[in-house]
This record gives structure tokens, C-alpha cells and sequence, in this order.
């Protein structure tokens, strides 16, 4: 996902991750420097028991990865979306 806010929120389709699984999610953005202040959090959606945590974020010249884990008891089966807000470039 491309977003060149200060503010945003990405919304990834199609992710199955499993229980205890990790997956990274990936957002480039101009604004993100490796030493930006970011705030981030992640909410899915779907009617799975699936619980995405953020376990790391990882803050790079023009990009943010956001790593989560699945805590629930199933697999992903709905929408991530990642909110973020940039407050120091």
C-alpha cells in the first residue's frame, strides 16, 4: 500500500493468517524516515477468532513495515487495517 499522509489508515485484503502466525504489512510512504515518530494500531475485521497484535514496527527512508502476530484460536478471515500517524519526520 502507497500512502504519502501523515494520517492514514491501510486497509489489506485477502490475508489468511493463521493462529500464532506472524505477517508483516508493508506501507511506503515519503513522509517515513528512519527516524520518524509513528504511532501505529492494527484492528481486523471478519467473524473468526482472530486477534492481530503488532509486534514490531519498523521504520525505514519511505516506508513502515508493521510486523503482528495472530493470538486467536483461528485463522485470519477478514480485512486488516493499519492506522498510522507520522508526527516527526
Amino acid at each position: 500500500v502507497t500512502m504519502n499522509n501523515r494520517v492514514g489508515c491501510a486497509t489489506f485484503t485477502g490475508f489468511t493468517t493463521a493462529a500464532a502466525g506472524s505477517q508483516v504489512f508493508v506501507i511506503t510512504n515519503s513522509i517515513v524516515t528512519t527516524s520518524s515518530c509513528v504511532l501505529v494500531t492494527v484492528c481486523n475485521e471478519g467473524a473468526n477468532d482472530a486477534q492481530m497484535t503488532i509486534t514490531r514496527v519498523t521504520r525505514a527512508a519511505g516506508s513502515l513495515s508493521v510486523t503482528c502476530v495472530n493470538n486467536g484460536a483461528a485463522a485470519l478471515n477478514g480485512n486488516v487495517a493499519i492506522n498510522f500517524w507520522v508526527l516527526t519526520a
